[in-house]
């Protein structure tokens, strides 16, 4: 089964493709809606990834800084001289 919000946002995409052609909308319904069986039933790994994504992410720790003193001495470019 088939959520009825990603239907409609495909069958939307697939009618501004078209043009946005008047009087079709069924047509893209439904040819939106077995696109979406068809890819639902494919194996995991070709499955299409979700539109939403929630990031995890742990509050109790923030991320950290990074600090320019710990690049390598050697790889630090030299001053310029004024040349005047």
């Amino acid at each position: 089964m088939v959520a009825e919000h990603e239907i409609r946002v495909r069958s939307y995409l697939l009618w501004e493709s078209e043009g946005r052609p008047e009087g079709r909308d069924m047509e893209f319904w439904f040819l939106a809606r077995a696109q979406l069986e068809v890819e639902s039933r494919a194996p995991s790994p070709w499955r299409r990834p979700k539109l939403f994504v929630v990031p995890s992410a742990s509050v109790s720790s923030p991320p950290r800084k990074v600090i320019a003193s710990r690049v390598p001495t050697a790889t630090r470019a030299a001053p310029i001289a004024a040349t005047r």
